[in-house]
């Protein structure tokens, strides 16, 4: 290297330097590649790291709406229950009153839960809304299973009331009644085994009770002749029909037509025999019948 004024600096580099010089050339360039290529990307992944930030922000609010909504639903729904639950309550009240009136027995009992569905709700625990469903399904299906037999009860003491002969067969007055009496073709005592009632000839005999019609013919005595079987034991029987309007076997309801007065058989008038037989004994037909008709 030249120091001579006015003359150009010359920088002699020997093979070997040169050789560094451009080896430490390429490493910075490459340095620099990579530098501006990490800044790039770090730049680019920035901004998708901030769109998705934003994303999960707009998720998140999503889902507290929904929380919020669903806090609400669950909140409704318990006061629903307890409403159900309040309901049940009176079921059970009216359960007992309805088992002391049929003489049914104690009250199955269901269990209930230990948590009540509000409390359930306002707490999140839905271990114990589920407990509380459970709960009320367990209540509603004793309460029914306990009503339903009470209902068979009163359906079957409806069907023994309806079946009794507790009506009069027809409109009319009592020409000899039931017990002894002096016999209008003998003239002496006999036990007559029912009511004789007077009436015009034609007029419809109505059943008493229900029943199934379990006879219809003639009698030695008494005529045309028809007998009911009422259940627990009771038959009524009619005497000097002029026609029978029933068949054997049809069930007959209470008040429904099933003859019509007349006088066949051994008679002195028109007028119906009516009996009442319990096990097969005449008893007293009044026992039955109100006193007016």
């Amino acid at each position: 290297m030249s120091s001579t004024p006015g003359k150009v600096w010359r920088i002699q580099l020997t093979p070997r330097r040169r050789q560094i010089l451009y080896a430490a050339l390429g490493l910075g360039t490459a340095l620099l590649v990579v530098l501006i290529f990490a800044w790039v990307s770090a730049y680019f992944n920035s901004a998708a790291l901030e769109r998705q930030v934003a994303a999960l922000k707009d998720q998140n609010a999503a889902l507290s709406q929904e929380t919020v909504f669903a806090r609400r639903q669950l909140a409704a729904l318990a006061e629903k229950m307890e409403a159900m639950d309040i309901a049940l309550d009176e079921v059970d009240k009216l359960d007992r009153t309805l088992r002391r009136l049929a003489n049914a027995g104690p009250q199955p009992s269901a269990m209930g839960g230990e948590v009540s569905p509000i409390d359930a709700a306002r707490r999140g625990n839905m271990t114990a809304m589920y407990q509380a469903v459970d709960s009320l399904k367990n209540r509603a299906l004793e309460r029914r299973l306990s009503l339903s037999k009470i209902q068979r009860y009163f359906e079957d003491r409806e069907s023994i009331i309806l079946s009794m002969p507790s009506a009069w067969p027809l409109k009319g007055w009592v020409s000899s009644g039931f017990g002894m009496r002096i016999s209008p073709f003998t003239g002496e005592k006999a036990f007559h085994e029912g009511l004789d009632i007077v009436s015009s000839p034609g007029v419809p005999v109505l059943a008493p009770g229900t029943g199934i019609v379990a006879y219809v013919g003639t009698h030695d005595t008494l005529g045309n002749y028809l007998v009911i079987k009422h259940g627990q034991g009771l038959t009524t029987h009619y005497g000097h029909l002029a026609s029978i309007l029933v068949k054997e076997g049809k069930l007959v309801s209470k008040g429904e037509p099933i003859a019509l007065v007349g006088n066949t058989g051994k008679s002195t008038g028109t007028h119906l025999h009516y009996e009442v037989r319990l096990h097969g004994i005449p008893v007293n037909p009044e026992r039955y019948l109100p006193r007016e008709f």
